[in-house]
């Protein structure tokens, strides 16, 4: 499959699924790519082009929903916190986040290269060799971790699962955390609770 067959698909399932999608990318180039594609599935996306995603163009409050799939790793590491505070701005209260498919530096194999223990270096001994981030620099204050709730949906589910999953879910659940903190590619949904 072409990669470019890839450009904008969360949001052209999304759209499917009967959201309206405002989709952004800091490439001009692949929002091209995106929207062509949405076309050819017969979708109606806004795709836009935002250069600095630590200014997103959007009021405060604005979205109920936001996905963040396979992004968060491509953020340069110092502007990671700005961009996780223009996403909360823009959430409105009740709204929840989706953060999926980001190369876990806790896993011992980088989830893009499939490269064994890269994640553990140390940025300075290969500052340009691809990592992904850790669990803990993805900070929301205010939000409820929807994986914890209802009795941990996702630590029984994973009880079903092989021995693996069982032991990561066992451990995330005694430390507090979502089974997707402890993954290769973190997924978390977290609903912000603040005002």
């Amino acid at each position: 499959m072409n990669s470019d067959a890839l450009f904008g698909a969360t949001a052209i399932v999304l759209a499917r699924l009967g959201a309206k999608v405002v989709a952004i990318d800091v490439k001009d180039g692949n929002v091209a790519v995106s929207q062509a594609n949405a076309a050819k599935h017969g979708e109606s996306v806004t795709f836009q082009h935002v250069a600095d995603s630590r200014a997103l163009p959007f009021p405060s409050c604005a979205f109920m929903a936001i996905t963040c799939v396979s992004v968060l790793e491509y953020v340069k590491r110092d502007h990671l916190p700005d961009v996780l505070r223009e996403l909360d701005r823009v959430l409105a209260p009740g709204g929840v986040v989706l953060i999926q498919g980001t190369s876990n530096r806790i896993s011992p194999m980088e989830a893009h290269s499939r490269r064994w223990f890269v994640n553990w270096l140390p940025h300075w001994i290969m500052p340009s060799l691809k990592r992904g981030i850790w669990p803990g620099q993805i900070a929301f204050e205010g939000y409820e971790n929807l994986a914890l709730a209802d009795n941990d949906q996702a630590y029984l589910l994973a009880r079903k699962a092989g021995p693996i999953v069982r032991t990561t879910a066992r451990v995330a659940h005694a430390f507090g955390k979502p089974i997707g903190y402890f993954t290769p590619s973190i997924y978390l949904a977290l609903k912000k609770i603040r005002t």
